[in-house]
């Protein structure tokens, strides 16, 4: 772990005193989401429906689990992980701004790899990031992770994304990034009907 931009966080949040609360109660699941929905208005991304989420931990029950940092009783930073055999995996992550100077995110990994060796997990699994997110990327090669590209084949023909499609989706971004929370939520519930 990066000893400046992890290892000194986590101390940030140990002096701070914030709280660690972890399990699969549906309170929460509904704080863990609000996290989520403010951090992809930030990004311009509208979120998955609170539905996927509530199947998930119907179809996933003993192998998924929500991981909140608290201040003062207040949620500041949140993740989702599920557990398959000896692996963890990092899926969802969301944090209030406000709050993200207390370094509530990696006190949560440092959290979830302590309770993952505890229970004999041999790997964390980071998930996949676009190469269109550098903060991402760097964030967890930080957390010490060993990088692989991916290379995907899609049969939609092959043909590369034109500039006008990509003028859309910054347009979108900025769109997503403006829209009230209930808009940005429905505007997820819509899409992602929709995406695949």
């Amino acid at each position: 772990m990066h000893s400046d931009c992890i290892r000194r966080k986590v101390r940030r949040a140990e002096k701070e005193r914030l709280e660690y609360i972890q399990g699969t109660e549906r309170p929460l699941l509904h704080d863990f989401y609000e996290l989520l929905v403010q951090t992809r208005g930030r990004h311009g991304v509208p979120p998955p429906p609170m539905e996927w989420f509530r199947d998930l931990f119907q179809t996933m029950n003993g192998c998924i689990k929500v991981r909140i940092a608290a201040k003062d009783g207040r949620p500041v930073a949140a993740i989702l992980t599920l557990d398959f055999r000896t692996t963890v995996t990092y899926k969802y992550g969301g944090s209030d701004d406000e709050y993200n100077h207390l370094g509530g995110m990696p006190f949560l990994f440092w959290k979830l790899i302590q309770e993952a060796r505890q229970q004999g997990m041999r790997l964390l699994d980071l998930g996949r990031s676009g190469e269109d997110n550098p903060g991402l990327i760097t964030f967890k090669n930080r957390l010490g992770a060993n990088s692989d590209i991916i290379t995907y084949w899609r049969g939609s023909g092959g043909h590369p994304v034109s500039p006008c499609a990509q003028v859309l989706g910054r347009v979108g971004k900025l769109l997503f990034r403006s829209l009230p929370r209930p808009i940005l939520i429905a505007s997820g519930r819509i899409l992602y009907k929709h995406a695949g």
